[in-house]
């Protein structure tokens, strides 16, 4: 009977070790010196992108999101299959440095002849790391449900449907499921967005908004501004 404790105890404490560190992985407290927001909008400001290197992320991340309808790249994995998916692997990806091998994961693309981000590459972004989704307060990580994309990490923008950005994100909720579709304006008339049902998490690519829900409005990311 002894024995059988001392076995339990242990494998309790293994379990508290590696939920400890796997939630580590998952998921950071930022509180340094080099996480200053003077801008208040819950991001370190060198994680900010501005000016060219904004517009240059939103035309990989339309670009990246339409693709994936087509053929999905190498790189994508079972972590992006739910609701928000297509939109966190496109914005991981839209950060990345595109050079030749990374092109060589992708079969198609929508748009190639863009100019990586300059301020800085995922993986390595400053202060955050992989850890850039924000998931609550002073709080980061590698993944992030719909939800707290459109409460932490997304800004509702002013524009109308008519006058949409490529890489604006177009959110609809669905009552009957508590579901968030997050459509990609891709730019030419064109949309993207990851179908979530019965048969599975389809991506799905047409030229007019589809009938998803009640429109909560025009999204874009936070840390990405084309104009400051």
């Amino acid at each position: 009977m002894k024995q059988a404790l001392v076995w339990i105890a242990v494998a309790l404490m293994f379990f508290v070790f590696f939920s400890y560190r796997y939630s580590g992985m998952q998921e950071r407290k930022i509180s340094s010196p080099s996480a200053v927001d003077n801008n208040h909008n819950g991001f370190p400001d060198t994680v900010e992108l501005y000016g060219d290197d904004a517009v240059n992320f939103y035309r990989w991340f339309a670009s990246i999101a339409i693709s994936q309808s087509y053929m999905r790249s190498k790189n994508w994995s079972r972590e992006y299959d739910d609701c928000s998916g297509l939109v966190r692997f496109s914005f991981v990806e839209a950060l990345k440095k595109h050079t030749p091998d990374w092109f060589e994961q992708y079969p198609y693309l929508f748009a190639a002849d863009i100019p990586s981000v300059k301020n800085y590459n995922y993986p390595n972004v400053p202060v955050l790391g992989i850890s850039v989704f924000k998931v609550g307060k002073d709080k980061f990580g590698r993944t992030a449900t719909a939800k707290q994309l459109i409460r932490y990490n997304l800004r509702q923008e002013n524009r109308t449907l008519r006058d949409l950005k490529v890489g604006d994100i177009v959110i609809f909720f669905q009552p009957s499921s508590k579901r968030y579709v997050m459509v990609v304006f891709c730019g030419n008339a064109l949309y993207a967005w990851q179908q979530c049902g019965y048969k599975g998490y389809v991506i799905k690519r047409a030229s007019r908004l589809p009938p998803e829900g009640e429109l909560m409005g025009v999204y874009s990311w936070i840390i990405a501004r084309r104009e400051r």
